[in-house]
């Protein structure tokens, strides 16, 4: 998959500032299906699934877990939806927002020179 360089850049910013509960407790990658493990700890769908095919235990507790025990963040859910969304419009109300104007150069007179002497 390609990816523009200011997309990158704006997925990047959305990570570094999103909250921490909406961060995967074992990747800190924000979630997209965020699953209750049976410790209460919250991890995403896809990144709990990889880990239980290698090691069907709770990563937190070391207990044998599997998917069936765990059960779905949905309010979670929709609050990183949200986020995502908000973080989305304020960005491009950003890339949409009129430039400030640049400040104007400092005149050349001879009277501006001989001050700065």
């Amino acid at each position: 998959v390609f990816v523009q360089k200011e997309q990158l850049e704006s997925i990047e910013e959305l990570y570094n500032v999103a909250p921490a509960e909406f961060l995967d407790s074992l990747m800190q990658t924000i979630m997209s299906e965020p699953m209750i493990l049976e410790s209460g700890n919250v991890c995403d769908y896809q990144v709990i699934r990889e880990f239980l095919q290698n090691n069907p235990i709770d990563p937190f507790t070391r207990k044998p877990t599997s998917m069936e025990k765990m059960k779905p963040h949905n309010e979670l859910k929709k609050r990183i939806e949200e986020y995502k969304k908000r973080k989305q419009m304020e960005r491009i109300a950003m890339k949409n927002a009129p430039k400030p104007p640049l400040p104007q150069p400092f005149p050349l007179t001879e009277k501006n020179i001989l001050s700065l002497q």
